[in-house]
């Protein structure tokens, strides 16, 4: 009898709106656990707060085992997700919280698609992750919650290194009529650098444009990670790439003259392979432009306070002048830039009119 009751309210406090939808679900939820509760002496139901389902935010408390309810306690959605990205949990919990969770698809958001998605692969369950997609589909999901799913599909294949699942997503995608955005084709590239699939990795930055995307820096980013990591000499394709990346205009000339006397360059915006070859490319540049060397070089690299794993961006700069060009360079700016002097410069242009 209280049902039509408390919907009626709700309909008339919310409207007929979609967005009464998730309070009366919620409500109807309730009324079912309520109504599955074991009743207590005379036939009574038990007045318990409706045999365990969660009123806080947290976990619900588990009742004891005189009065479980045959259903599982309710559970928040993020609760939901950490059942199923929890490793240390089973499978079988996992596709438990899975069933819930496509009950409360309609209140998932699209970071939440993703950790759902994630979770999955991680255990290895691709077959109930595709069905995850197909049950998506056809409640007629957003193309943008549509996407999300084929992208976490696509970040868990470059994970794993599968270059060509995470290839074959991209024409998936289109054949189900759902266009590809930047971070797809970056899981992609990301894969493929996974891999050591280089020359692959070229191909689908470049082919980028022909999907209507456009690269970003990341998309840039994960092609010189592919190039670094291929076992072979990658100097020229790397300062190829680098040029293009220059040519695009996402990357501003990080070298730069500065009047006292020396040119700076900047790795900030660099990730770590990108600034290797930078540093190869600017030296060049350097030596090249100018008769007599500058002063100095200073390479600006920070001190990584930020870097959750400490330094590593400067003892990689380090270590490639040392190595490549037998350069000692000096800490500058408080430790956070290193400085090539003119006497090390004269050495390398000599060297280098010689070869």
């Amino acid at each position: 009898r209280m049902v039509p009751s408390v919907v009626s309210r709700c309909a008339s406090h919310h409207g007929p709106s979609r967005t009464s939808l998730p309070i009366l679900l919620a409500v109807l939820a309730g009324f079912e656990a309520l109504w599955q509760c074991p009743v207590g002496a005379g036939g009574a139901p038990r007045s318990a707060p409706l045999c365990g389902l969660a009123v806080k935010s947290g976990a619900a408390k588990r009742p004891s085992k005189s009065g479980t309810c045959p259903r599982p306690v309710a559970r928040s959605k993020a609760e939901l997700i950490d059942i199923v990205r929890d490793m240390r949990l089973s499978n079988e919990a996992a596709l438990s919280a899975l069933s819930d969770i496509r009950q409360l698809s309609i209140m998932m958001k699209q970071p939440d698609w993703v950790g759902v998605v994630d979770g999955l692969a991680g255990r290895g369950l691709w077959e109930d992750t595709w069905q995850l997609l197909s049950f998506l589909q056809q409640q007629g999901a957003a193309p943008d919650i549509l996407r999300v799913v084929y992208n976490a599909f696509s970040l868990a294949y470059s994970k794993a290194g599968a270059w060509q699942d995470s290839l074959q997503m991209l024409d998936t995608m289109r054949k189900d009529g759902i266009e590809p955005s930047e971070l797809s084709f970056n899981y992609v590239i990301r894969a493929c650098a996974t891999s050591k699939a280089w020359e692959r990795a070229l191909e689908v930055l470049h082919s980028a444009g022909c999907w209507g995307v456009t690269p970003d820096k990341l998309s840039y980013d994960a092609a010189m990670l592919a190039v670094a990591s291929a076992d072979l000499d990658s100097t020229r394709t790397g300062e190829e790439l680098y040029s293009e990346y220059l040519r695009s205009g996402l990357l501003q000339q990080p070298l730069i003259w500065r009047r006292s006397g020396f040119w700076l360059l900047d790795l900030h915006e660099l990730g770590l392979d990108m600034a290797k070859v930078a540093v190869r490319v600017s030296l060049k540049q350097v030596l090249d432009r100018v008769r007599q060397p500058p002063r100095y070089v200073m390479i600006l690299t920070g001190r990584g306070v930020h870097s959750a794993d400490g330094p590593v961006l400067q003892p990689t700069i380090i270590q490639l002048l040392r190595d490549e060009y037998g350069i000692k360079a000096v800490a500058a700016a408080k430790g956070g830039a290193l400085k090539i002097f003119a006497d090390e410069l004269r050495r390398l242009a000599r060297e280098r009119r010689v070869s």
